[in-house]
């Protein structure tokens, strides 16, 4: 067994036992010990807090009650072999590695530091992998790499099993994990009406760059500069990203203008029959009024769409609406334009490409392809049989599988 002493805030004392709990079910199932949680002595810690100012935000100090905590927990270990590494393939030739708790004693050879991904070692095959885990063998000293598909077969346990709880262990690990919590306070949660502003004038001074368009150029996402600013002004450190004299000069407009905002997306999702999960997050953060670090990414796009949708009212009368095309299980031919093209690994560690287009009558058409055959900007008859047809945002689009470009 290993043990992880720590403190957490004493109102998360349930919390962290409710999770605790639920890894302790996955456990049960893939016959790993169940963690064991101790609670010690409780003392009072002075904390740091976020209010507003006339700039935004201020810092004050108060005194919280915090409890030491002692986590017991083994690494996972089936039939003699137990898991000590993962590394995932980033795409671009980068070994992400992580270490399983518990199994610092193990040590791992040097030749995993330059690990060939294709190789599994159970079905001694080579293909391209989203990454492999490391395990180790106690009685026969062995080590061998798993591809991530060969691992239910190897272990005899489901492989979601398996890494949902390693993955949950792992974050004992993490700094913004349930185990090893911040000097603060559990899970930040942040006030909408208090960023918004902030995030308004973020996009007004440096415009918006989405994640997606973000890993396409290179360029800083909003996301990632609204979380750093933030971070740096609660820390007392000056932004890097926002002009404070502009945002202090603007503040009482920004402010209005943010309301309005907030006004539009409640009317908007009173009035509209939005059953999307991106909605559906959206939905409960704007009715509550806060949100988690995680879910800074909804925030911040639902400000900027609100932006658009506010600032350019006649855009949505005057664009063309899509339509589906075909009927589900037919073959079906049209020519597109091609709109946005993203790459990433699947399940069995193959690159594939994500395509949007539209055929010549704006109608929205979304379709996979193992090949990087598909150019933003241009326009190419295609063939490939409609698998779907689906609601995104208030836009119709038609899913194509197997599609192929067709011979001019």
């Amino acid at each position: 067994m290993t043990k992880l002493t720590t403190k957490i805030h004493l109102e998360q004392k349930g919390f962290l036992l409710d999770r605790v709990n639920k890894l302790n079910k996955i456990a049960l199932k893939i016959n790993v010990k169940p963690i064991q949680v101790n609670f010690g002595e409780v003392f009072q810690k002075e904390v740091e807090l976020v209010s507003k100012n006339d700039f935004g935000f201020i810092i004050s100090k108060v005194w919280e009650s915090f409890v030491n905590v002692e986590i017991e927990y083994s690494p996972i270990r089936i039939d003699g072999w137990v898991f000590v590494a993962k590394v995932d393939n980033d795409g671009h030739s980068k070994s992400i590695f992580r270490r399983v708790p518990g199994t610092v004693d193990i040590e791992i050879p040097e030749h995993f530091n330059e690990i060939d991904y294709k190789l599994c070692e159970h079905c001694n095959t080579k293909r391209e992998r989203k990454g492999v885990a490391i395990i180790y063998n106690e009685i026969t000293k062995e080590f061998k790499q798993v591809g991530y598909s060969c691992l239910k077969h190897f272990m005899g346990h489901s492989i979601n099993k398996v890494f949902s709880f390693y993955e949950k262990l792992a974050e004992c690990d993490s700094d913004d994990s349930i185990f090893h919590l911040p000097p603060i306070t559990p899970i930040p949660n942040y006030d909408v009406k208090e960023m918004v502003p902030f995030i308004v004038q973020m996009i007004r001074s440096r415009g918006f760059v989405s994640t997606s368009k973000s890993s396409d150029t290179g360029q800083t996402s909003t996301k990632d500069m609204v979380l750093e600013d933030f971070h740096k002004i609660i820390n007392g450190k000056r932004p890097v990203h926002l002009n404070v004299n502009e945002f202090k000069k603007n503040y009482e407009s920004t402010l209005e203008y943010s309301k309005k905002i907030l006004n539009f997306l409640v009317k908007y999702m009173d009035e509209n029959e939005l059953t999307e999960e991106y909605w559906n997050v959206s939905k409960i953060i704007i009715k509550d009024g806060f949100f988690t670090i995680k879910q800074t990414g909804y925030i911040v796009s639902l400000v900027a769409w609100a932006i658009r949708e506010i600032d350019n009212p006649k855009e949505k009368k005057e664009k063309t609406i899509s339509d589906y095309v075909g009927n589900i299980g037919s073959k079906y031919q049209t020519s597109v334009k091609v709109c946005h093209v993203s790459s990433n690994f699947d399940m069995y560690g193959k690159l594939k490409y994500f395509v949007i287009a539209e055929d010549l009558k704006g109608n929205h058409i979304v379709f996979g392809s193992s090949k990087p055959i598909f150019n933003v900007g241009e326009i190419v008859k295609i063939e490939g049989t409609i698998k779907d047809h689906k609601m995104y945002r208030e836009e119709k689009q038609t899913i194509m599988i197997r599609v192929k470009p067709l011979k001019k």
